[in-house]
C-alpha cells in the first residue's frame, strides 16, 4: 500500500449523548473498547498505514487529555498532537481553526471513534489536491441523515437532509467520514460552527467540485446495539492492522 502525504484531524472527544451511558462510563466515544482495544487506536494505526504525516487529535474537554494521552502514548509514535480547544464548534469549525497549520496540500478528517481500513483512507486522498471528498455509505444509523446523488462519474450532485425515513434512491448514498479537502476547501471555511454536509453542499453549490468514495465497512456508531456487529469487523481489522 502506498504511503500518503496528507496531514489528519482527527475528532475525538464526542460525548455520545445517543451511546449515553457507555461514552460516559468511558468518557467519550472515541475511548470505548471495541474487542478488547480502544476505538481511537484503531483509527490512529488505520491513519499510520496510510499515511506517515502529522496528526492533531482534536478534543474540546480538558478531562479528556490525559485519557486520550494515554492511548497515543500506547502506540509509541511521533507526530501526533493533541489539540485541545474548548471553543471548537465542530468538525468544521475545527478545520478552520487548525487551517493556518495544515502543511500538506490536503487535509484527511475523520472521528475517533470510526473504524477505517487504511485502504478507504489512501482511495479519498486520490485527487483531493484538487477537489472535496467524502466517504459513501448504503446505510447510516445517524438522524437526521445526510446523503447525496451521485453522477456517473462519482461526483457529488445534489446534497440533502432528511430523518430515519429516507429511502435511498440508485445513485443515492449517505455522506460521512472519512472526508478528504483540498487546502484552497480549508481556506475557504469561515469561523463559525457548521455541520460537515452543510459546508460541502456549500461548496458544491458556489461550483466547486466534490466526489465520493464508496466504503466497504461499517458507518460510524451511534447506538449502543451497534457496537455487537462493530466487533466483528474490529476482528478483521486487529489482523491487518497486527494488533495483539
Amino acid at each position: 500500500m502506498a504511503t500518503k502525504h496528507t496531514d489528519v484531524i482527527i475528532m475525538s472527544g464526542g460525548r455520545g449523548t445517543r451511546i449515553s451511558q457507555v461514552a460516559t462510563y468511558y468518557g467519550c466515544k472515541s475511548l470505548i473498547p471495541i474487542n478488547g482495544f480502544s476505538a481511537i487506536e484503531y483509527v490512529l494505526r488505520a491513519v499510520r498505514v496510510a499515511t506517515s504525516r502529522r496528526i492533531f487529535l482534536c478534543i474540546e474537554r480538558p478531562e479528556l487529555l490525559d485519557p486520550i494521552s494515554k492511548e497515543v502514548q500506547k502506540l509509541d509514535q511521533e507526530g501526533i498532537e493533541i489539540y485541545l480547544d474548548n471553543s471548537i464548534r465542530g468538525t468544521m469549525h475545527a478545520v478552520y481553526k487548525l487551517r493556518d497549520r495544515i502543511q500538506t496540500n490536503c487535509v484527511m478528517v475523520l472521528y475517533g471513534h470510526h473504524l477505517v481500513r487504511p485502504e478507504h483512507l489512501c482511495a479519498i486522498h486520490t485527487g483531493a489536491e484538487l477537489h472535496a471528498v467524502a466517504s459513501l455509505y448504503n446505510t447510516s444509523s445517524n438522524n437526521p441523515r445526510s446523503f447525496s446523488d451521485i453522477s456517473k462519474d462519482g461526483r457529488l450532485t445534489k446534497i440533502s437532509r432528511g430523518d430515519s425515513d429516507v429511502q435511498l434512491r440508485e445513485a443515492q448514498y449517505y455522506i460521512d467520514p472519512p472526508y478528504c479537502f483540498p487546502r484552497v476547501f480549508t481556506a475557504w471555511l469561515q469561523d463559525r460552527g457548521i455541520r460537515c454536509h452543510e459546508a460541502i453542499k456549500d461548496w458544491v453549490e458556489a461550483g466547486n467540485a466534490a466526489y465520493g468514495c464508496i466504503a466497504d465497512f461499517p458507518h460510524e456508531f451511534h447506538y449502543a446495539e451497534e457496537l455487537e456487529s462493530l466487533a466483528r469487523f474490529s476482528t478483521e481489522l486487529k489482523e491487518q492492522l497486527s494488533i495483539q
